[in-house]
């Protein structure tokens, strides 16, 4: 019987020492060295070369063709790349 609770009272104390917080990890770290192609920064990094170039966009819908020169500026560039930006695979929780 006092080897049980000798046991769970060690159980209790690790269990406790266990759940302190460390003051230096954060939720949101930053990796020093991303393991992948930066496709964020590049993006970030190209955007401004393009702004107000005008531009050839086709697009086809069942067999329609549609055709536009839309000039784009920063924040179109954004909104038209958005895809990219949310696809970001330097995430650590998807670090190996």
């Amino acid at each position: 019987m006092k080897i049980k609770n000798f046991i769970l009272a060690g159980m209790l104390l690790g269990a406790a020492f266990a759940c302190t917080t460390n003051p230096e990890a954060t939720t949101e770290t930053k990796m020093e060295k991303l393991p992948f192609f930066d496709l964020k920064g590049y993006l970030d990094q190209e955007i401004p070369n393009v702004d107000g170039a005008k531009i050839a966009k086709i697009s086809r819908v069942q067999g329609q063709q549609e055709r536009s020169n839309p000039v784009y500026s920063i924040q179109d560039w954004k909104e038209e790349l958005d895809v990219f930006y949310q696809a970001d695979i330097n995430r650590p929780s998807l670090a190996f």
